[in-house]
């Protein structure tokens, strides 16, 4: 007997670390009414299963994996800041505690938002501010503002999603963003197997200035931010872009750009990314538009029917920008 209840002790401690290893299931609205109420009940782990409906996103500052089982639509959000009128679907916080969250197989619907009233609906679906190690798949967004944006974040998986329709509002207008804005060193983000798609809706009132873009790499140095000390080592590949602008004369639409807002990029920051296998077409202005960002890698990307140039690099002889970029066996027509 006591044998037997030593076996049975080890057994249920075997079940004890195993369970808390790998986390517990919690369901919505079986359990909880609320995407919001399952993350706050959540630990680090757990999965959060959401059913069939139409549900407000939330904020996710743990390590959990949220999964649509069937048709779940998130139309609406928390704001994205303090007293914004744009909201995020799901906005992950500066603090880091939402990295290693897994996002899988919602659908986000918005509509363009011109002006400022705020209608509820996600401008933003995926949102942060710093993150790491972000997984989101099979995901669909549509009428975006910015549909995925990563600041400030490393390891993020983006792969297998759906961006339909972007719209600007003297800005904006982006499919997919990593960059950084707050000086530190960030990259090995995975952005494979996506699709930009659609038309890009432009606000009457938009100043311009500007293009919108399907995926871009980004050091925000503007208005005295610290922009980026490295972006390097991302992988862009295999997504497929096609947008097209309503109203080009003002907003036109680049299809990947890698851009570091400096006038003088002196040290370069954005370097050793690789961008291969996409198919960029829909009469963007450029296909790949890269601006001070040197020693990044272009292959066989397919880029068809741009309206301006195929590519622009302003970093080819730029003395000030490092060593030029490698491009190899694209086929522009």
């Amino acid at each position: 007997m006591r044998k037997k209840a030593a076996v049975l002790g080890v057994f249920s401690l075997f079940f004890l670390l195993a369970s808390s290893a790998y986390g517990v299931r919690l369901e919505v609205p079986r359990e909880y009414q609320t995407i919001q109420d399952a993350i706050d009940a959540a630990k680090d782990g757990d999965t959060i299963i959401v059913s069939r409906g139409t549900y407000s996103g939330a904020v996710v500052d743990k390590a959990v994996t949220l999964r649509a089982r069937g048709n779940v639509i998130i139309n609406a959000g928390p704001p994205f800041r303090d007293n914004s009128p744009l909201r995020a679907g799901f906005l992950f916080p500066d603090d880091y505690s939402g990295s290693g969250a897994r996002i899988i197989g919602f659908r986000f619907i918005g509509r363009p938002q011109f002006g400022d009233p705020d209608d509820e609906m996600p401008d933003l679906p995926i949102y942060s501010r710093g993150a790491n190690n972000v997984t989101m798949k099979h995901n669909i967004m549509i009428n975006s503002l910015q549909a995925v944006t990563n600041w400030n974040g490393s390891g993020w998986k983006i792969k297998h999603n759906v961006i339909l329709n972007l719209w600007t509002r003297n800005g904006g207008s982006i499919g997919i963003l990593s960059g950084g804005f707050d000086g530190g060193s960030y990259g090995r983000n995975v952005i494979t197997g996506n699709k930009v798609l659609g038309a890009l809706k432009v606000y009457s009132e938009d100043g311009g200035g500007y293009d919108g873009t399907g995926i871009v790499l980004y050091a925000d140095f503007r208005w005295g931010r610290g922009g980026a000390l490295e972006i390097m080592r991302n992988r862009i590949h295999d997504n497929e872009i096609s947008l097209v602008s309503d109203t080009p004369e003002v907003v036109d639409v680049n299809g990947i750009e890698l851009t570091d807002t400096r006038d003088i990029p002196s040290p370069p920051v954005i370097f050793e990314n690789h961008i291969r296998d996409n198919e960029i077409d829909g009469k963007s202005r450029c296909g790949i538009f890269v601006t001070r960002a040197p020693n990044n890698v272009f292959a066989e990307n397919d880029i068809e029917d741009s309206t301006e140039s195929d590519v622009f690099d302003d970093t080819t002889g730029d003395r000030t920008a490092g060593t030029a970029n490698i491009w190899d066996d694209n086929d522009c027509s």
